[in-house]
């Protein structure tokens, strides 16, 4: 089976591909590696802030309470040392 493609059709891909042929040929790797290190990083903080959140959950405070505490508590032992 033969099928029929125009010789001007021919003519214009092989010219794109000359005049656009790297860009084509270039590795989109480098995109979707970074979105998978940036969604790494959110995970990673997303555990981070989970485990802040349940050593607060133990002392009893809210997330925000136990923040400012620990503001608090650094900011007194710097005066007091």
């Amino acid at each position: 089976m033969r099928s029929s493609i125009a010789a001007d059709s021919v003519l214009r891909w092989q010219k794109d591909l000359f005049e656009n042929g790297a860009a084509a040929l270039q590795s989109n790797h480098r995109p979707e590696r970074q979105l998978q290190e940036k969604q790494k990083r959110i995970e990673f903080l997303q555990k981070k802030v989970q485990t802040k959140d349940a050593g607060c959950g133990r002392s009893g405070r809210q997330p925000g309470q136990c923040l400012a505490s620990a503001r608090t508590s650094r900011t007194a032992i710097a005066v007091e040392g």
